[in-house]
């Protein structure tokens, strides 16, 4: 049980470290609580709200480049992200996920904007989700 006395007492020092950061409040609580408890929900907890906010930093270190990448495995694009005027989830006729990009009419005119009814498709849900998220969030920043 050596192992587990060394892991406990490095997320202790974890907590120490983190806990009077206030940005860090509900992760230094969540650790907390999985030191206490030690149990596989309060794993869950944590690892769900560190995964929480790496994904969000990422995103935003991603919202300050010119540049979006969307799309997984070897069906990925990378475009300016001023060219993103509207996005939307949707499904293809094979019931894959899809993420559409400036969906318009043909007849609208994107003057200087070349990305017009791009479809984005996905071999799962969750990739075509993930990308919606990052990009609801580049798009508000």
């Amino acid at each position: 049980m050596l192992h587990r006395l060394v892991l406990i007492k490095a997320l202790d020092l974890c907590l120490k470290i983190i806990e009077d950061n206030p940005s860090t409040g509900l992760i230094s609580s969540k650790l907390k609580t999985l030191i206490e408890v030690e149990d596989e929900e309060s794993f869950k907890e944590f690892r769900y709200e560190c995964l929480k906010r790496y994904l969000f930093k990422r995103n935003l270190e991603q919202s300050k480049s010119k540049f979006i990448t969307l799309g997984s495995g070897d069906r990925v694009i990378t475009l300016p992200k001023y060219y993103v005027l509207t996005y939307s989830k949707d499904w293809d006729s094979n019931g894959a996920a899809v993420l559409n990009i400036n969906e318009m009419p043909e007849e609208v005119n994107l003057k200087d904007n070349p990305i017009k009814n791009l479809r984005i498709i996905y071999g799962d849900v969750d990739s075509r989700d993930r990308d919606f998220d990052k990009i609801q969030m580049i798009m508000k920043v």
